[in-house]
């Protein structure tokens, strides 16, 4: 019996690797973001901006959600007396560690990074 093999590769794993290179080039570059602004904000008044980083916890390709993060509160810490919101930047985004979570529990856990730009403007009142 003899047996004749052309090489290690079969159909199987050239498709199995040719979709973990897509994943792997696409798994950083999907991203959302959404900015909000109110309308009755002095744009003049000394501007401040914070940056809060969260994961967003989600199961079974996202289709279940996990425990999510506290926004509001978080803006809630930079908000004092006479100042405003000027301006609300929300980012989602599928970082490579994420991607590779998400493949090596075959979509189980599906994490999602989220990052909340705030911009707070004083008021004109406070500045005098």
């Amino acid at each position: 019996m003899e047996e004749n093999y052309q090489g290690c590769l079969t159909v199987a794993g050239i498709i199995g690797i040719i979709i973990l290179v897509v994943i792997l080039v696409l798994g950083g570059t999907f991203r959302t973001e959404v900015v909000f602004s109110p309308q009755a904000v002095d744009e003049l008044g000394v501007q401040t901006t914070f940056t809060e980083s969260f994961t967003s916890h989600h199961f079974l390709f996202g289709l279940v959600k996990g425990k999510q993060p506290d926004v509001q509160g978080a803006m809630a810490k930079y908000i004092e007396q006479g100042k405003q919101i000027s301006q609300i930047k929300i980012q989602t985004r599928h970082t490579f560690v994420n991607s590779l979570l998400t493949g090596i529990t075959i979509g189980i856990y599906s994490p999602v990074k989220i990052n909340v730009f705030i911009k707070i403007t004083q008021s004109a009142e406070e500045k005098n």
